[in-house]
C-alpha cells in the first residue's frame, strides 16, 4: 500500500486507509441509485431555476472515487 501523499501527507496512514475505505463506500452507494439520489442530492443542495443543477451524483461520486483512489494508493 502506498503512503497517503500530498495534501494528506499528515494524516496517519490507518486513518488514511479507514477514510479511502469508507470513501470507497460511499462511491458505491452513489452508484446504486443514480436518479433517486441525484433528485434527492438536489433538494438537498438546491439552487434557483435560473441558475440549474449545482451538483450532480456523477460528479460527487467522480470526487469522491478521486479522493479514494489517492489515499489508498489506487492508480
Amino acid at each position: 500500500m502506498a503512503e497517503p501523499m500530498g495534501p494528506f501527507l499528515g494524516l496517519d496512514t490507518d486513518d488514511a486507509v479507514e477514510l479511502g475505505e469508507l470513501l470507497a463506500f460511499l462511491s458505491d452507494w452513489l452508484a446504486s441509485d443514480p436518479n433517486r439520489l441525484d433528485a434527492s442530492l438536489y433538494d438537498y443542495v438546491g439552487a434557483p431555476d435560473h441558475v440549474g443543477a449545482v451538483c450532480r451524483i456523477d460528479e460527487l461520486r467522480a470526487d469522491v472515487q478521486r479522493y479514494a483512489r489517492m489515499l489508498l494508493g489506487y492508480d
